[in-house]
């Protein structure tokens, strides 16, 4: 499902923090300046105890497949503080990035502040292992544990391409498809003039863009873009796997009066239609055009085929999509009373989405403290991350039809050469449990 630069506004968000996951296999990463200033300065005094999670333990095996960001979401109430808890072991752990499987992890509460400090294994009180020669063998797989599970960073990684020359020139060409389609999904066949090299994988590129000095005008190389994928492929959905929690509810939508993207027909003469998307919490549905209607087994279009004007071409765009109202009588007064420390955010501000559509952070207009069920004092600088799956996972519920509203946007852009559109998410206020929030000016130090 794409998504455009508008948000679902009007949200009230519980602080809390990230699920923990690992993955990554180990690497050798620097320690950052800033990473370190943050370690020696909570090295003096260590953390408040008010900072730890309740369950937090007293002491911790580190296993094979920890991340210092999983044992992080142990201890802290917010995994991305890693570099404090690091502050807290720094006597005896002088680079976090090589903590290994079998350490003891020690969680010292003294004088109201928290420390964590290295333990002896479990019946040596020497914490001295007795080494005879002989012939031992380990997994090369062993080492110190990673940073940051892979799959959290994956979709920050850009997959940019540089050609040195216009390889393209002599690359095979795709000359024609099946029935002519524009768009091509698993099974269908395209007809290719070049040699292929016997190769069964290829990656499509359009026409590179030139890259030159912008001093003497030199030719420096070609660059071949790249869109971006998702996650929420075919083969995820036929895992039937939860998208958000069992309140959530998102309709596509290109019928729907008073909104910027309501249309009779789209460009290709389809009539539009409404229909789901996620329905309580999975995924159901995708936003189809008459060349994709047949990769989901579907039989007609969705009726989501435009382009911007006359002279462009028409192609898959995003319809009206909107976040359903909560079918119980619910309104923002009666919400909030139910939040005993929180934040109001009215409004979209900025925004930060990864390639694959997965992992962001957004901002908003106007930022509120909720504390004991009252709306208080206005905030600044406030702005939240997650990826989709953990915040839709958090969703608690939505108020009522009569607190519903559209808002949107005149530029949601796709396509290269890229073009515009006009598109309405609709939502009525809704509560999200565990959303991690930061402060955007804080500065380490």
């Amino acid at each position: 499902m794409h998504n455009s630069s508008s948000h679902f506004t009007r949200i009230a968000l519980a602080v809390g923090i990230l699920a923990a996951t690992s993955g990554a296999p180990a690497q050798n990463f620097p320690i950052t300046s800033d990473q370190k200033a943050v370690a020696n300065q909570v090295a003096q005094t260590g953390i408040p105890v008010e900072d730890l999670l309740p369950n937090a333990p007293d002491t911790y095996v580190v296993k094979r497949g920890d991340t210092l960001w999983a044992i992080s979401g142990m201890f802290l109430k917010s995994a991305w503080r890693w570099p404090e808890l690091w502050g807290m072991n720094l006597e005896q752990i002088r680079n976090p990035h090589l903590i290994y499987p079998g350490q003891i992890l020690v969680l010292d509460k003294s004088s109201g502040r928290a420390r964590l400090r290295m333990g002896q294994a479990i019946g040596d009180p020497a914490g001295t292992t007795r080494l005879s020669p002989r012939v031992r063998s380990s997994d090369v797989g062993v080492g110190a544990i990673a940073s940051i599970p892979f799959h959290l960073i994956e979709p920050f990684l850009n997959e940019a391409v540089i050609f040195q020359t216009n390889q393209l020139e002599t690359a095979p060409r795709i000359v024609a498809t099946q029935e002519g389609r524009v768009l091509l999904g698993r099974g269908d066949i395209a007809y290719v003039r070049g040699d292929l090299g016997g190769q069964r994988e290829y990656r499509i590129f359009r026409q590179p863009k030139p890259l030159r000095d912008p001093g003497t005008n030199e030719l420096l190389g070609y660059e071949a873009n790249f869109a971006g994928t998702s996650f929420a492929t075919l083969e995820w959905k036929a895992k039937n796997l939860p998208y958000g929690s069992k309140v959530v509810n998102i309709v596509a939508d290109k019928t729907q009066v008073n909104t910027l993207g309501a249309v009779g027909y789209d460009d290709e003469g389809v009539k539009t239609k409404r229909w789901d998307l996620i329905k309580e919490g999975k995924l159901v549905n995708y936003e189809k055009i008459r060349d994709q209607a047949h990769i989901v087994g579907q039989k007609e279009s969705d009726g989501c085929c435009y382009s911007q004007s006359w002279q462009d071409v028409q192609f898959q765009r995003m319809p009206n999509v909107s976040l359903q109202p909560g079918p119980a009588k619910l309104s923002v007064d009666e919400m909030v009373s139910k939040v005993d420390k929180g934040i109001y955010i009215a409004g979209a501000g900025s925004f930060s989405i990864d390639q694959q559509r997965f992992n962001f952070q957004f901002g908003g207009q106007l930022f509120f403290a909720i504390e004991k069920g009252k709306i208080t004092e206005q905030l600044e600088d406030v702005a939240y991350q997650s990826n989709t799956q953990e915040f839709w996972g958090a969703c608690a519920g939505s108020c009522d039809a009569s607190d519903y509203r559209l808002f949107g946007t005149f530029f949601d852009g796709k396509g290269q050469p890229a073009q515009v559109s006009s598109v309405s998410h609709g939502s009525a206020t809704t509560r999200f449990n565990g959303v991690n929030v930061i402060n955007t000016a804080r500065k380490v130090g």
